[in-house]
Parts: structure tokens; C-alpha cells; sequence
């Protein structure tokens, strides 16, 4: 919402999933739904419960209160981000004390999610903290997974509700297509568990196997150790 009363907002659309190629496809990526959690230190400091404020937010979100304390104690300051993709449990938690929590709110986001783990790691990828493709799959088909932007302008009361017959655009979200891969989930499982087993027994540091399908190219598993969980890119080594 800016200064002049009208309504700005920008809607998320909703990343399309990766699937394997299974007679019951089974779900590689998707999206489920999130929060930023934000605040505003100069609210938090007029009402005096930095303190506080820091303690709940550090308790929830497994957060250092100190170090929160100080971000949140800067009386000019009207805007700075506390955690971001929070899922919808804890960011409950947050809004269920907003009365008690002065200068705080959630935003609105999503977070990706990996149902499979570390399986087929290198051939799906992963998705960076601002939501675009950082590697595999996830990098190479973002144009097509990530959707586009909606956009709502209008205008508020005096109470800051928006009015809705006076809404000058409202263009709805375009939601991220599928991508079904080749990969079939059982053959992927069955060559991670033989390179593990193959690993272990040769005392080897790395290793790969691919399985096609010959007559028609289709590659049915592609696996490489070391691997990485791709919800936790930022502390993989490999």
C-alpha cells in the first residue's frame, strides 16, 4: 500500500511441479504455502517491547534474541525482514499475538518443497531464496515453472481496507506448468542404492550410473554421488 491511500500488490503465482514418469506419477518439487515473517522497529520501539517482541519472535523461530533486540530497537527504521519462508504452523503462531507483537507481520510467499529427499538431487536441482531455478531441472525449465505475476491496484478507507468496486486492476496470477521427466522413480531408487552399495564396498569417493531406455533414448535414472538435499543447498559441500 503506498502513501496515497491506493492499494498495490503483486500476487504470487504458484511454481509448477516436477513429476517422474511412473504408471502413478510420483512428485519430485512442489510448492506449498508460506510466510515472510517482517517488521516494522519503529512501531516495535513506540509501543517500548523490543524486548518482548525479540523473545517471542527468537522463541518461534529458533532465532538469537539479542541479535534480534538490536535490529528491531531503530526507532527510524520502518522495514526489516526477521525470517523468511516460514511455514504456515509457526507463522500462526506469530499472527495468533499480533496484538501482543506491535510492528510485526507476514508477507505472503511459498516454499519448496522435495518429497523424494536427495533422490535424483542432481537431475531435479534446487530453488535459491528469491524463488528462481539454481541448478537441474529446476534451472534449465524455470521460464516454464515459475508462472508470472499478478497485479491488484484499488483503494483503502481510512481504515486501510481495501474498497473493492473501486479496484483498478486486478489481474490474476498465471500458474508455473508441470514438467514430467523421463525418470522413473523405482529405477532411481533401485541405482542410488547400488552406487551407495557400490561406495561402500569399493571405499570410493564418487560415482555415477545412467539407465536408458535404448530404442527410444529415454533416460529412466541418473544418479551421482556425493549427493545434497536439495531444501538444504546452502550447507551442501557437493
Amino acid at each position: 500500500v503506498d502513501q496515497k491511500g491506493d492499494v498495490i500488490k503483486k500476487l504470487l503465482p504458484r511454481r509448477g511441479r516436477i513429476l517422474d514418469n511412473s504408471s502413478t506419477p510420483n512428485l519430485l518439487a512442489l510448492n506449498i504455502g508460506a510466510w515472510n515473517i517482517c517488521a516494522d522497529p519503529s512501531v516495535t520501539v513506540s509501543n517500548r517491547c523490543v524486548r518482548f517482541v525479540a523473545g517471542e519472535l527468537a522463541r518461534i523461530l529458533k532465532l538469537n534474541d539479542s541479535e534480534l533486540a538490536e535490529r528491531l530497537n531503530q526507532p527510524a527504521v520502518q522495514y526489516i525482514p526477521v525470517a523468511r519462508q516460514v511455514p504456515d504452523d509457526l507463522a500462526r503462531q506469530i499472527t495468533a499475538h499480533k496484538p501482543k507483537l506491535p510492528g510485526v507481520y507476514a508477507l505472503e510467499s511459498s516454499l519448496r518443497q522435495y518429497p523424494q529427499g536427495a533422490q535424483a538431487s542432481h537431475v531435479v536441482g534446487f530453488v535459491n531464496m528469491d524463488g528462481l531455478g539454481s541448478g537441474g531441472v529446476e534451472q534449465q525449465m524455470n521460464r516454464f515453472l515459475k508462472g508470472s505475476l499478478g497485479l491488484v491496484e484499488g483503494k483503502r478507507d481510512g481504515r486501510g481496507v481495501e474498497i473493492y468496486p473501486r479496484r483498478r486492476i486486478n489481474i490474476l496470477p498465471t500458474e508455473g506448468a508441470d514438467v514430467i521427466l523421463t525418470l522413473d522413480q523405482n529405477i532411481q531408487y533401485m541405482v542410488e542404492t547400488a552406487l551407495d552399495q557400490a561406495m561402500e564396498q569399493h571405499r570410493a569417493r564418487s560415482a555415477w550410473a545412467i539407465v536408458e531406455r535404448v530404442r527410444t533414448g529415454e533416460i529412466l535414472a541418473m544418479a551421482s554421488r556425493p549427493c545434497f538435499h536439495p531444501s538444504q543447498f546452502r550447507t551442501a559441500t557437493q
